[in-house]
């Protein structure tokens, strides 16, 4: 498909065939599942799956201001950090404040992924292996 050579890095490759790694397209999912919620999209049953952070305490932060998710206390690395609610307001508290005020939701999916892979390194000589 690239015709390179066999032991090549993946992530120049997989930047320049523009797609995205296994755990970036979970992530990208997760992330379009918490604006999904934010514009009260999904079923009801999620309607208080996550907290918004203004919610959680009356006076005006940093965090309040650029629609951060309040981050529940975990108890377990198993279940706990790997839950769609931690995972889900940690990813969202992760992107631009301009990424979050998107209206449009392809827009949207198509800008985190366009930020993922620019991530992806192009120097070779920077991995580890």
């Amino acid at each position: 498909m690239t015709f390179s050579e066999p032991v090549s890095h993946s992530e120049p490759l997989f930047k320049s065939l523009n797609l995205l790694k296994f755990c970036d397209i979970i992530r990208v999912e997760i992330i379009s599942f918490v604006y999904q919620w934010f514009h009260k999209l999904p079923l009801s049953c999620f309607a208080d799956y996550f907290k918004p952070i203004s919610s959680v305490h009356p006076y005006c932060t940093r965090q309040s201001n650029n629609d951060n998710l309040f981050l529940n206390q975990v108890q377990t690395t198993q279940y706990g950090l790997r839950s769609l609610c931690f995972s889900g307001a940690k990813l969202w508290n992760s992107l631009p404040l301009d990424i979050k005020q998107i209206t449009s939701f392809s827009r949207l999916r198509q800008n985190v992924k366009n930020s993922m892979i620019d991530r992806y390194n192009k120097d070779t000589d920077n991995y580890l292996i």
